[in-house]
């Protein structure tokens, strides 16, 4: 579960590389993003109530791309549409699979 620590650096760097592309884009707020961004807190929240590490896990990634798409519309999330999902990867998830693994 020690990858989780080379996905920020990785985005950083797509992002980075996706420089000449986001030239022509135009950044303009969206209020879709700040309900996107509710429920994704709103998510969070629950799951943490319920003590779901996943789901908590995976909502709080979740807001990397509802805060862009808030603070710079949903052209720039676009533009940036594969950077931002591959943040998802930080999110640890198989625990259930190692034992059946182990076995196998």
């Amino acid at each position: 579960y020690q990858h989780g620590l080379l996905i920020p650096p990785i985005v950083a760097y797509l992002a980075w590389e996706s420089g000449p592309r986001l030239r022509g884009v135009r950044a303009e707020a969206s209020a879709v993003g700040l309900l996107v961004m509710t429920a994704t807190g709103v998510v969070w929240a629950v799951a943490r109530v319920a003590d779901v590490n996943v789901a908590e896990q995976y909502a709080a990634v979740a807001m990397f791309p509802a805060l862009v798409l808030a603070t710079l519309g949903p052209a720039m999330l676009r533009a940036l549409a594969f950077p931002l999902s591959y943040l998802f990867l930080m999110v640890p998830v198989g625990q259930a699979l190692v034992p059946h693994l182990m076995e196998f």
